[in-house]
This record gives C-alpha cells, sequence and structure tokens, in this order.
C-alpha cells in the first residue's frame, strides 16, 4: 500500500516538497535528452496534478534552454545542488515530478517506456510494460494513466 501523501526532494534537502496522490501516471524516457540530463539509462516521469504537489521549503530554480537543434527544454530544479526535481507538461494543470526526488521510490513501477529506440542495448524492458519507439502521443497517455490506476494500490494516511 502506498502511504500518503509522500514527500521528496532535493540532494542537498534545501527543497522539501510533497505530493498529495500517487499520480497520473509514471513512465520511463530513454530519449538521450533524459539520458544526459539525469545521467543514467533513463528517467522516470510521474505526472500529477499541479494542484497535488505543494513546496514545503526553498523555492526551485527555472531554467530553459535552447538546444542546438532549436527545441526548448525547460524545468525546476534545486539551485544549490541542481537536482532537478519538476518539469512543465503540455497541460498546464499538469506538472512532471522526477520520480527519484521521491524519498520514497519503492512503490514506483513503470507502465510505459517511450524513445525506447535511445534505450541502452543491455536494458530488458518489462514485457507487460507499453513500449514506444519515439514520443507517444496524447491517446496514448490516456492508456499510460488507465494503467497506472489498474495497478496502484492506495491507502490513506502517512504523514
Amino acid at each position: 500500500m502506498i502511504a500518503l501523501p509522500q514527500h521528496g526532494g532535493c540532494l542537498c534537502g534545501e527543497i522539501r516538497y510533497r505530493v498529495s496522490d500517487a499520480g497520473l501516471t509514471l513512465y520511463a524516457c530513454h530519449c538521450t535528452d533524459c539520458q544526459r540530463q539525469s545521467g543514467s539509462a533513463f528517467s522516470l516521469s510521474l505526472l500529477m496534478r499541479r494542484s497535488s504537489v505543494s513546496i514545503e521549503s526553498g523555492q526551485p530554480a527555472e531554467y530553459s534552454i535552447t538546444l542546438p537543434d532549436g527545441r526548448r527544454k525547460s524545468s525546476q530544479h534545486c539551485s544549490l545542488c541542481c537536482t532537478r526535481m519538476f518539469s512543465p507538461s503540455r497541460a498546464p494543470e499538469l506538472v512532471i515530478v522526477e520520480a527519484a526526488s521521491l524519498d520514497d521510490t519503492s512503490w514506483l513501477r513503470p507502465v510505459a517506456h517511450i524513445w525506447t529506440r535511445s534505450a541502452q542495448p543491455w536494458l530488458q524492458l518489462p514485457d507487460d510494460a507499453l513500449q514506444f519507439d519515439q514520443r507517444a502521443k496524447p491517446d496514448d497517455i490516456l492508456s499510460f494513466i488507465d494503467l497506472w490506476n489498474e495497478g496502484q494500490p492506495r491507502s490513506s494516511g502517512g504523514g
């Protein structure tokens, strides 16, 4: 069972936040941008309603960069330790929480993997997860949400 709310923050502890529900869905992105930005094989994106996320202490800094190919990337991070915690969603009422910044990640299991054409060759993706060679379309995201809701035991309480 997931104890709600869940808490998270940056590496140095300057920024702490709280999420009041389990989110809408969780997916892994294997694009090379996420690999570079996370310093890992992929990033975990927890799509949440903006109203479900509250900053308890500190203030994330916003940054936005134009990549050499003209694309813009934006996110919010700790200005002291540079931990990336939030990224904007195309829908203004939603936000993407960098799931690795949660204190307890044991309950997280992505229901989908996107940009698998860039996935590290040694990584074995689960057979039961949706897989997309590139970006998922908006209708695909709805299926991510359905799968996430099917697999999430919920509990209230916790602190």
